[in-house]
């Protein structure tokens, strides 16, 4: 069997004390898993599906768990064309477009919106980044600087407040001072 030279994304190989190959998997926000057997073999890629999968499957809450429920039994994919097939290339963007216009949202609501608007909703519930990576499969470094977006915007609302407060407290000090004369 010809097998690829290049290990599966997240794999890495290193020799051991006894001078044998080892390999693990890693993912990011994840612990590192070792794998058993030598690359491509069935118990190796086995152990390796088992250990990235957390990475694909988000759990299913209550609201997801009704929707799927109304999939039909056995069929794979729930989002398809009205033929009952997989969208291919764009045309689930164009869909996602088409359904946002006949809703009569604005014309920016795009598919990729959708992950987006998940994501700043998950920074702005306090996840983390591994949190949020888990969620959406963006990189750890993405997943931070949508956290660091909302950091952003709490802070300047907090430190607005204080300022309105601050000048709200001198107006009142003003104001009393000058009915004291």
């Amino acid at each position: 069997m010809n097998r690829p030279k290049r290990l599966l994304k997240y794999v890495k190989a290193y020799v051991d004390r006894h001078g044998k190959a080892r390999y693990y998997t890693r993912c990011p926000g994840l612990p590192a898993v070792a794998l058993p057997g030598v690359p491509w073999s069935p118990e190796f890629m086995a152990a390796h599906a088992a250990a990235t999968d957390a990475t694909k499957k988000p759990p299913i809450t209550s609201a997801l768990r009704a929707s799927l429920e109304t999939v039909p039994g056995g069929q794979l994919l729930f989002v398809v064309t009205a033929r009952g097939k997989p969208y291919g290339g764009s045309a689930f963007s164009v869909f996602v477009k088409d359904a946002a216009a006949a809703a009569g949202l604005p014309a920016d609501c795009t598919a990729h919106g959708l992950r987006k608007s998940m994501t700043y909703r998950l920074a702005e519930a306090g996840c983390s980044a591994p949190e949020i990576m888990s969620i959406t499969g963006h990189s750890l470094k993405e997943a931070q600087r949508y956290i660091d977006e909302v950091d952003r915007a709490r802070l300047a609302t907090a430190a607005m407040k204080r300022v309105g407060a601050s000048l709200g407290e001198k107006r009142e000090q003003k104001v009393s001072n000058s009915n004291e004369g």
